[in-house]
């Protein structure tokens, strides 16, 4: 063990024992576990008092899950708070009870997980949980939790002697006020396994719930039942450094508090400085610390001649006397050690930190949900009910299936993005969505000069058929597969009355993936979840029947390995609704696959040929040949379930407070094509050139058509997000000569 870290431990050490000896540990649980008279959380209770920790055991049979002014004020009377991960959500969450707990200004360490969902005390933007067996990962491997602490080569540690723990399933997020602390390994930015709050801070944009003291949550008290002590002897050093952190600025009201950035922040440049904190309790100086590292502004003291001390002074307020770099995006840390009168007494203040974004936001889609007066296209006007314009921004959501008006799949940062309906058929003869800006936004400040926008759209058509000659059929696809409750295939289709055949010979199938499906299908309707039946030939498992019962339902299939094209394959449907699959080799003597199945339809009904490449991004080819079906009037071909985009102009336009605008397109015409994210970079100059006031920004408009010129087009779905303003990109340096 390395010096530093020996005279850390020591210190934290002395820390702890001198703190414990004062300190008083509330330990808040439902005791709804007890196993032979023990409560199942017994042994986290054990290990407080092992060492030294006085532990108030009156909140431990639901007390807490209603308050009243004497709970509180014993509750702040504490030093630290401890929430059991033996306690029950549901009993933490009636009437007044969650500003009741939040407002509390007592330090708190909440262990589990399941409270602090936006169900419950609203600390993080998260309805779910996971359980975990993974090992933890130190995000800050140098804050104070870790002293002593072995984390390997990855900064990663086992702190579980067995079963596992509920982590916050919640991604990680510079929107969250939280200081992420470590997570899980397995997850990357999921899981969230240690954070904290400082005082006073929304625990996240639009929670609407603000801590009243110091919080952390530490996810603890895995194993069965709930709340039971399970961890090693690197755990408990760790839990036992966090109990030790929360403590000290309870126990020490000279400590400097409430620093300005919040720590952890992610900021502008003008938010950045100067920085700020409140003063601690009978100081009347302030030494200020202030670098890039963590470890120097930690370590050094007033002796240090680097420049990270940055003298002793008595305002509460510093500004740093260099440029802070806005285009690195660096981390800052800094330091305030409180001075009593007599200028020796110092009181050692944490370590803060933030970081400088490399831009201006101007819009990232986080801050709209489901209900008014939030939805996104509150704010983002379409063209709903305005017969020309055929914006349509917002998702059509199911709420009872848990889906939302924003996207929240596919995002390009953050958690949401602004799904956008352009459709220029029919009357719209252009598509356009606009935002006001109310007050109006100033676009020349800390020297930007270009407007950057993320977006992602759908690959043109993808899927076709072509009749050839003497009867046979090329068709090619696209798509995940035809399976789950919902399918993405091209279906060759004519409509069917519900009763009849459908015969087929699959001449070939392109091997792009085992699980490609070429085949006869019957379907109900043309929707992605609508109920069928499908007897299909694959490159790599034989023939296949697969069938949805009902619409939206589940798929269940069978098989016969060893059956490659070409291979003639049949389904039938009987007036009641039985549908018999059937494979043949040379279409005269037929092999029943699995029994008949009961498919839900009713009339009219789609019969025809189906083709899936299984690979989603993947076109593959199928040819059908000696095709009867008892299906009627001419064939008609589609994606079903898969969204394509037809090219159409993109453009947006920038208007002032005085109504002047200016309009650039996109230089690719077929940039909603694009199925991945893009940046897509405008030079502000093109805007100013036309006239457009960047100082008086009052609106931005999205739009699809000839903004100059509308006149009927096409149609499509595109995805947008991160809307930002740059300083440009400097130059590479010219190579030495």
């Amino acid at each position: 063990m390395c010096k530093k870290l020996v005279l850390l431990v020591l210190v934290l050490a002395f820390c702890l024992t001198s703190l414990s000896d004062a300190a008083t540990i509330i330990w808040v649980s439902d005791n709804k576990n007890p196993t032979g008279g023990v409560a199942a959380d017994q042994g986290w209770v054990d290990l407080l008092e092992a060492n030294g920790y006085i532990v108030d055991l009156s909140f431990r049979n639901k007390e807490g899950s209603t308050l009243n002014d004497a709970k509180i004020a014993a509750l702040n009377a504490a030093d630290l708070i401890i929430v059991s991960r033996d306690s029950n959500s549901g009993d933490y969450d009636d009437g007044d009870e969650v500003a009741q707990w939040n407002a509390i200004e007592t330090p708190i360490i909440l262990t589990a997980a399941h409270i602090y969902r936006s169900s419950r005390w609203r600390w993080m933007d998260s309805t779910s949980t996971t359980n975990v067996t993974a090992d933890l990962l130190a995000v800050l491997p140098g804050h104070p939790v870790f002293i002593g602490v072995a984390l390997d080569a990855n900064n990663q540690v086992n702190i579980m002697t067995s079963g596992d723990i509920n982590v916050g399933d919640n991604n990680v997020d510079p929107a969250n006020n939280y200081t992420l602390i470590a997570t899980r390994s397995d997850a990357g930015a999921d899981g969230v396994w240690i954070a904290e709050w400082e005082p006073e801070v929304e625990f996240y944009p639009g929670s609407g719930q603000f801590a009243g003291g110091h919080r952390m949550y530490f996810a603890a008290g895995g194993g069965n039942p709930d709340g039971t002590y399970t961890l090693t002897a690197e755990g408990e050093m760790l839990f036992l450094n966090a109990v030790s952190y929360m403590l000290v600025e309870s126990l020490d009201p000279s400590l400097a508090r409430l620093p300005k950035p919040r720590n952890g922040a992610i900021v502008g440049l003008t938010e950045a400085s100067p920085l700020g904190w409140t003063a601690g309790e009978g100081v009347v100086k302030h030494d200020v610390y202030f670098g890039a590292d963590f470890d120097d502004v930690n370590d050094t003291d007033t002796t240090d001649t680097t420049g990270v001390y940055r003298g002793r002074q008595n305002l509460i307020i510093y500004t740093p006397p260099e440029a802070l770099e806005f285009e690195l995006g660096q981390t800052c840390y800094w330091r305030i050690d409180e001075v009593e009168a007599d200028n020796t007494t110092i009181h050692k203040g944490r370590v803060w930190s933030f970081t400088v974004i490399d831009h201006i936001l101007v819009e990232d889609f986080e801050d709209y949900n489901d209900f008014p007066p939030d939805e996104i296209f509150s704010t983002w006007l379409d063209g709903y009910e305005i017969d020309t314009n055929g914006a349509l921004v917002g998702n059509d959501a199911d709420f009872s299936k848990g889906e939302h008006i924003v996207e929240t799949t596919i995002v390009h940062g953050g958690k949401q993005s602004m799904p956008y309906y352009y459709n220029n058929i029919g009357a719209a003869t252009y598509s356009e969505a606009e935002r006001t800006f109310s007050p109006v936004q100033d676009w020349t400040r800390e020297g930007v000069k270009v407007l950057s926008l993320w977006f992602r759209g759908h690959p043109a058509y993808m899927g076709g058929f072509i009749e050839g000659p003497v009867g046979t059929y090329t068709m090619t696809a696209d798509g995940a597969d035809i399976w789950g409750n919902s399918d993405q295939f091209h279906f060759a289709h004519k409509e069917f009355s519900g009763a009849g055949s459908i015969i087929a010979k699959v001449e070939s199938v392109e091997n792009v993936h085992a699980w490609v499906k070429a085949g006869v299908m019957i379907r109900d309707t043309l929707d992605a979840d609508s109920a069928h039946a499908m007897v299909a030939i694959t490159p790599g498992n034989g023939v296949w029947f697969g069938r949805r019962e009902m619409t939206g339902g589940s798929s269940s299939s069978d098989r016969e390995a060893g059956i490659t094209a070409p291979q003639w394959v049949k389904l039938e449907r009987t007036i009641g609704g039985l549908v018999r699959a059937y494979y043949s080799a040379d279409g005269i003597t037929w092999t029943q696959l699995a029994t008949p199945t009961s498919v839900t339809m009713d009339v009219p009904m789609y019969i025809g040929l189906a083709l899936t490449s299984h690979n989603s991004g993947v076109v593959c080819e199928a040819v059908f040949s000696n095709v009867t079906s008892s299906g009627t009037g001419q064939w008609a071909n589609e994606d079903i379930g898969m969204i394509s985009n037809e090219a159409e102009p993109m453009y947006v336009t920038v208007e002032d407070g005085s109504s002047k605008a200016a309009t650039v397109y996109h230089d690719d015409p077929n940039a909603e094509l694009i199925n991945t994210w893009t940046e897509w970079n405008i030079d502000l100059k093109e805007f100013a050139d036309s006239g457009v006031v960047l100082t008086d920004v009052s609106k931005l408009s999205i739009g699809f058509g000839g903004a100059d010129n509308p006149q009927p087009g096409g149609s499509g779905l595109v995805f947008f997000d991160d809307i930002r303003l740059y300083r440009p990109i400097p130059p590479e340096p010219e190579p030495a000569p």
